[in-house]
């Protein structure tokens, strides 16, 4: 297994970049908007590579942020099927009754930041990059422990021979998860221009990509219906 751990998708188009380097008067086809675009593009990917953490389970499993590695080992975990799902828990667990209930609660914990991140980064909440930095992180930090206690609430219900072995499972499969993910802080702290930069175009990127496909769905009464199963 493999888990990466991120505050945001990673993934800007160079285009994102080069409409700002457009004035309103020109095309955004502007082929020397789009050389800066790529150039900035690249600046930012190697920027990106060298603050990425990357974190190996079996090498320092405390390393690994606790609730991304809860989500990692429940998300999906046995079948949606009830009694299916009550042999899952007996076999995996050795959980019945009460137990078992407990553990399906576990399959729908995930993580859900309270707040939009990028709306706050769009909306000239920051005047640095080393505020949107602090942010991000704390953001992330918290999304984190309310994972956590969220998992420690339904672990609390179980009986304490399914608790341990539980746990047991989760320390067995933290040796083959390992974690990536960006150091916002140190970026900012390296580059705060070019990482309030990076974090603008990611965002507008973001705010791009969930328009188009609301517009898409919008505009295909079958799409929206296939999306909805």
């Amino acid at each position: 297994m493999k888990l990466i751990l991120a505050a945001l998708v990673l993934l800007v188009q160079c285009a994102v970049f080069a409409q700002d380097e457009l004035p309103q008067s020109r095309p955004r086809q502007d082929p020397v908007a789009r050389a800066k675009g790529a150039a900035l593009f690249a600046t930012i990917q190697e920027f990106q590579r060298r603050h990425t953490i990357t974190v190996n389970g079996s090498e320092n499993p405390g390393g690994l942020r606790r609730g991304g590695v809860l989500t990692m080992v429940f998300a999906q975990r046995g079948p949606n099927d009830d009694a299916a799902f009550a042999q899952f828990a007996l076999e995996r667990y050795a959980a019945t009754g009460p137990d078992a209930e407990a553990l399906k609660e576990a399959r729908d914990v995930v993580a859900q930041p309270s707040v939009d991140i990028c709306a706050h980064v769009l909306d000239g909440s920051f005047s640095d990059g080393l505020s949107i930095a602090r942010y991000i992180t704390q953001v992330d930090e918290e999304s984190d422990r309310d994972v956590v206690v969220r998992y420690q609430s339904i672990f609390d219900k179980l009986s304490p021979r399914v608790r341990a072995n539980v746990l047991q499972k989760i320390d067995e499969e933290v040796v083959g998860i390992s974690g990536g993910e960006l150091d916002h802080l140190g970026m900012a702290q390296e580059d705060p221009d070019l990482y309030k930069v990076m974090m603008t175009g990611l965002c507008r990127g973001k705010k791009s990509a969930v328009s188009s496909t609301a517009n898409m769905l919008r505009q295909t009464p079958g799409a929206a219906q296939a999306q909805q199963r």
